[in-house]
């Protein structure tokens, strides 16, 4: 990395992996739009392009030396300050609460916002209704994936302090489990992942100090999830059962 400052090359590294992100995110938008391709499937797939992309990259020519597949440790200047000494709890945690503000603002209180949930809600309303369809769909796609490439980004650069291959367990498949369980509101969202996030830390503490496994923890946001989803899926099944 260039020998920058940490007020220029911090955020810097911050916008470049979310426009690399929203690019990617905005693809698989167009796809769906234009082609009609479900967006679980086509993001889905192209995680696995992404993850052995990401795999070559820090295997060969990135690769530090030693056995572990890793980048070299990123300098002061590319890392995210420590709010609390001997913690994780890095200055992720104060720009997280900015950004469900933002999502907030941008979503309710804008017009591209409030065309983006009208599409989410229904697309042939929305599009009736003069919306236009394919870029509202690029965009919410694209915001998204800068979204998580700046998820993403503060595990790199504030937990682990360089790019290991594989660093990710499914964080990504538990922001989905969130995102549900916040109806998909930021706030909601924020509160949610505060829950989970104490569950898997309470997880490691859990197992360590008794004879529970930490595969409980798994169970009860599994529950939790059921449990808040359910009154949804019989509404489903209640106007599958009405329309039939």
């Amino acid at each position: 990395l260039p020998p920058l400052p940490k007020l220029i090359l911090l955020p810097l590294i911050i916008i470049i992996g979310m426009l690399a992100s929203g690019l990617w995110g905005a693809a698989a938008g167009f796809l769906k739009a234009k082609y009609g391709t479900h967006e679980v499937v086509v993001t889905v797939m192209s995680n696995y392009i992404a993850i052995n992309l990401t795999s070559y990259l820090v295997n060969y020519p990135f690769k530090a030396p030693g056995q572990v597949p890793q980048t070299e440790a990123l300098p002061a200047a590319a890392t995210l300050m420590k709010l609390m000494p001997r913690t994780q709890l890095t200055t992720a945690f104060l720009l997280a609460l900015v950004m469900a503000f933002l999502v907030y603002w941008f979503l309710w209180k804008t017009v591209p916002g409030y065309e983006i949930r009208a599409v989410g809600e229904n697309p042939r309303a929305a599009q009736a209704g003069g919306i236009p369809i394919v870029r509202n769909m690029v965009l919410a796609m694209g915001l998204s994936g800068a979204l998580a490439a700046l998820a993403g980004m503060t595990q790199v650069l504030g937990v682990n302090g360089r790019f290991i291959d594989g660093f990710s367990p499914g964080y990504g498949f538990t922001g989905i489990a969130v995102a549900v369980l916040g109806r998909n509101h930021p706030f909601g969202i924020l509160l949610t992942a505060l829950l989970f996030g104490a569950l898997d830390a309470g997880a490691l503490q859990l197992n360590r100090a008794t004879s529970i496994s930490a595969d409980w923890v798994m169970v009860i946001q599994g529950l939790v999830i059921l449990f808040v989803a359910a009154p949804a899926i019989f509404k489903f099944i209640e106007k599958r059962r009405v329309s039939a």
